[in-house]
């Protein structure tokens, strides 16, 4: 069984928590659709379709139906053990405030003694695997362009559902559909441009890169730098079920 590390929101976090959120999409790697032929012109019949997306659903990074997303989350650490020997560590996930009291593995620990401020927030991409809450075990992977999701997914994402409409979070930015509601959670992480980094050393950039929902493909500039846009892309639609919950 695979183990797929995977990153939410807090505002994912809590949909997550309450039962909302069933579904999560992430952007296909634009290098797997073309060396599976997907959308290049090469795949022409019925049978060229289906054959070249059971070859591109086998290479999904997240896995396959059966296999396990552990959710990394923002947490803070607020006290470690008196004792030396003692790999006890207490603190609170930032989502929803929930304290929680766990056992480092040795070499976690050793990575939490290192940090020169372990008591401060900390995002979820350096969570520790023994701190991770929420394991989800995979039912369904598809692909589909972004602008295909149907109104039933979209509040399988996450949605909360209000008298007069649905929004990401509580009462704020409510609207009339699902689909303007998952539109604008979708834009509001995917269309601001992201830096590719060229020399890790030197954190250089080399060019920005942004995914909106709107079916736009062009080249804009920011920061002096090239910002390619690739609208409405190809993601991998993830249906999930609850594994365990601390």
């Amino acid at each position: 069984m695979k183990e797929t590390l995977i990153n939410y929101t807090a505002a994912m976090v809590k949909a997550k928590l309450a039962g909302r959120k069933t579904q999560t999409r992430r952007i296909i790697n634009q290098d797997i659709l073309l060396k599976n032929q997907i959308d290049a012109g090469v795949i022409t019949t019925d049978e060229d379709e289906r054959n070249g997306w059971q070859r591109l659903l086998r290479l999904c990074p997240y896995g396959k139906p059966g296999d396990l997303l552990l959710v990394r989350e923002g947490y803070q650490v607020s006290a470690r053990p008196f004792s030396g020997r003692n790999r006890i560590v207490m603190g609170h996930y930032l989502a929803d405030g929930k304290d929680f009291t766990v056992e480092l593995t040795e070499k976690e620990f050793a990575k939490l003694e290192s940090r020169k401020y372990p008591f401060r927030k900390t995002p979820g991409r350096f969570i520790y695997k023994s701190l991770i809450r929420i394991r989800d075990v995979i039912t369904e992977v598809r692909a589909q362009r972004v602008q295909d999701i149907s109104e039933e997914d979209c509040r399988a994402e996450g949605l909360e559902v209000h008298a007069d409409g649905y929004s990401l979070r509580a009462a704020e930015n409510v609207f009339a559909g699902p689909k303007k509601a998952f539109a604008y959670l979708w834009d509001s992480i995917n269309a601001k441009p992201k830096p590719i980094i060229k020399n890790y050393k030197t954190m250089e950039v080399d060019y920005y890169y942004s995914s909106p929902r709107e079916d736009i493909q062009e080249d804009r500039e920011h920061r002096g730098k090239l910002w390619r846009v690739v609208g409405n892309p190809y993601v991998w639609a993830i249906t999930f079920k609850p594994e365990g919950t601390r």
